[in-house]
């Protein structure tokens, strides 16, 4: 009769156990899941540094719209002679049918990566990084679109029709940047440089579909939709 009670208890203490360290499983799953999220996308962001003049315009925007819930319609870029940037964050408000005026929602100035400071307050400002896709979805609309093609020969064309280069921003917000590569192919390159009003310019480079940037290749998820949405283009207008 002990001998039952005995392999009874030590059944009972063996689930017990079991049940227990089931638990502890699925309760350092999640955190490590989410810090995995989180640290790839820092990691993906942290590819495009440094920035262009452009691509801190737009970081600006998300950064004001963050900071003061308000996404300012216009944003102007001057390079300065140190290689900081500054930009000016305004929109123009219509006084009546004749006059206007221009009013002013920050100044920044900062140096590639994002880092520098408020014209206006005096604070020091730091950007957080963005991923290609969400400069895309801050990046002021373009007026014109080159696309150049480095194949067996060098061809380039020039799109501004505002559909298309709508299109083919939309697209780009779309792309997913993925780990590093190595795989590089020779004759098979296209750049696309995005021309805004102001006569700045917006330039990405990629390489048989993978983004180039800085000198270094990345896995690229997306690019074929872009690519298309240029030679659908070319192809309607008898240019290709």
């Amino acid at each position: 009769m002990k001998k039952r009670r005995h392999y009874r208890i030590l059944f009972i203490l063996m689930v017990a156990g079991l049940l227990c360290s089931c638990g502890t499983v699925g309760e350092k799953e999640e955190p490590q899941t989410a810090g995995t999220q989180t640290e790839k996308a820092e990691k993906e962001d942290a590819r495009m540094a440094p920035y262009q003049s452009m691509e801190l315009a737009a970081m600006a925007r998300a950064y004001y719209l963050k900071e003061n819930n308000y996404l300012v319609p216009e944003v102007e870029c001057l390079k300065n002679d140190d290689g900081t940037t500054t930009l000016h964050l305004y929109e123009i408000v219509k006084d009546d049918d004749e006059s206007s005026h221009t009013a002013t929602s920050a100044w920044y100035t900062v140096n590639e990566y994002g880092k520098g400071e408020d014209d206006i307050l005096g604070n020091a400002v730091k950007f957080p990084d963005m991923s290609l896709g969400e400069i895309a979805e801050y990046v002021k609309t373009p007026i014109a679109l080159t696309y150049n093609e480095e194949g067996e020969a060098h061809n380039e064309w020039k799109i501004t029709d505002a559909a298309t280069i709508n299109a083919c921003i939309q697209a780009i917000s779309q792309i997913n940047v993925g780990e590093e590569t190595e795989l590089r192919t020779m004759d098979a390159g296209e750049t696309l440089v995005f021309q805004m009003a102001d006569g700045n310019t917006w330039t990405l480079d990629f390489e048989a579909g993978n983004l180039l940037r800085n000198n270094t290749c990345y896995e690229t998820d997306g690019w074929k939709k872009v690519q298309n949405i240029i030679r659908d283009y070319l192809t309607e207008e008898g240019l290709q």
